[in-house]
């Protein structure tokens, strides 16, 4: 109706929702993080990997040069349980690296840097293992259909265009499934400590 005030924007624990574009930075930091430390933990599989591919790469290329059928090139099994082991290894420093930050801090590195938070729907406490896990397995898991014609990157997309569209909270999948949410936390505050004063509503700003 006319002259009827804006919806507020919801703050959950009086906290303001965390920006998508702040989110879309701290994953990008917990990306490059997380490839850093696979640059370690997967060395041994990538370099047997390469070992096994560089052959039949240069017999493809030689024989499409020289016009000839690539038919009989064959690609061992081995090639393709070194995939899996690299898409394992990947998923399980992943795992490490952020399933439990989130479970007692809300906080992985990336998010630390933005200024962002996990926070329960209902409460301020930590989330905990057990939710934690739940929360990553959406975006977590889809690692290993990595090698299945692009699916699991599908479904990884599917998760953050959801939080795009969905209102009032922005809760990708992963929040969804677990009733949680992503705030702006002030530095310097703690986590369990709700905000001092909030920013006025338009109707508190007339008077």
């Amino acid at each position: 109706p006319y002259g009827a005030w804006p919806t507020p924007a919801p703050r959950p624990h009086g906290y303001r929702l965390a920006p998508l574009s702040a989110r879309f930075v701290a994953r990008l930091i917990d990306v490059v993080v997380v490839l850093g430390l696979n640059v370690v933990a997967n060395s041994l599989f990538v370099v047997q990997y390469i070992r096994e591919v560089s052959p039949i790469v240069k017999e493809m290329q030689r024989r499409f040069i020289a016009g000839e059928s690539l038919a009989g090139v064959e690609i061992p099994s081995r090639v393709g349980w070194l995939e899996l082991g690299i898409l394992v290894v990947a998923m399980a420093v992943w795992f490490a690296y952020e399933v439990p930050a989130i479970a007692r801090t809300g906080q992985t590195l990336g998010k630390r840097l933005m200024h962002i938070r996990v926070f329960r729907l209902e409460s301020q406490d930590p989330i905990g293992l057990r939710t934690s896990v739940r929360r990553w397995n959406p975006i977590g898991l889809p690692v290993l259909l990595w090698g299945c014609y692009g699916l699991g990157v599908l479904l990884q997309l599917a998760d953050v265009v959801i939080g795009v569209v969905d209102r009032p909270l922005h809760q990708m999948l992963h929040d969804r499934m677990t009733a949680t949410v992503v705030v702006t936390v002030p530095p310097g505050q703690p986590a369990t400590t709700a905000p001092s004063s909030q920013e006025p509503t338009p109707r508190e700003e007339q008077q």
